[in-house]
């Protein structure tokens, strides 16, 4: 089974604020699913072919999310340059699920992204450039399976380049949304620890907890006060 979902923020300069959720964190938590995101037009449809084999040979449960903001999308860059138009890929044309599919050869920065956030992020590459700074873009396509390989190679490659400089990774989502359960996230070094590693690495350093907290009391009030201040 194959289920087209048209989604993410799509109201350009109206509507933000209500406009713009997902269920991409919901959706990334059910065992099994596979979850297309394309964002170019020969991708999705080759993306969707994947869909529809693997539906009907190994009997997949797909998700296909369109950004509904793409979809009269006709330029990239300036109005008029048709550069997000592209030739309807050959009929035997697939992407493979769990690939990833990377924009520049830019080693100051790595921008990984999906969705909306493509051309969002093909344009700043561009404006980058003019300043001298090289951005490699890497399109997810498919956020389950991730692209893991791919992004691990694309980081690798920027590593290399840049003299360790591209260690700044972005992840630009749709809503731009993040810490909600099964987003999409930059690794951190080492991986990710959680509050629970850095507690324990305090306690074995010896160093006090830092920040505005330390010391910190809630002022208690009476309940008489809590009515009046909710009133």
């Amino acid at each position: 089974m194959v289920i087209r979902i048209a989604g993410y923020a799509y109201q350009k300069g109206f509507g933000g604020h209500f406009h713009n959720d997902n269920a991409v964190g919901a959706l990334r938590d059910v065992p099994g699913l596979l979850i297309a995101s394309p964002a170019r037009p020969d991708d999705a449809a080759a993306m969707l072919r994947t869909c529809l084999a693997a539906a009907a040979v190994d009997g997949s449960v797909c998700v296909f999310l369109e950004p509904i903001a793409l979809y009269h999308a006709r330029d990239l860059y300036e109005d008029g340059d048709g550069g997000w138009l592209a030739t309807y890929p050959r009929p035997d044309a697939h992407v493979p699920a769990g690939r990833a599919r990377c924009y520049g050869d830019g080693t100051d920065l790595t921008v990984v992204t999906f969705g909306n956030g493509l051309r969002m992020s093909l344009r700043v590459a561009r404006r980058l450039a003019v300043r001298g700074i090289g951005a490699r873009v890497v399109d997810l396509r498919w956020l389950a399976p991730l692209p893991v390989d791919d992004l691990l190679r694309e980081a690798r490659r920027g590593l290399r380049g840049s003299h360790h400089r591209s260690g700044r990774r972005r992840l630009p989502g749709p809503d731009h949304a993040r810490g909600q359960r099964g987003q999409l996230r930059a690794p951190r070094p080492g991986g990710e620890r959680g509050t629970a590693g850095r507690a324990r690495d305090r306690e074995r350093s010896g160093r006090p907890r830092a920040g505005p907290l330390k010391g910190y009391t809630r002022p208690r009030r009476s309940r008489a006060t809590a009515t009046r201040a909710w009133r």
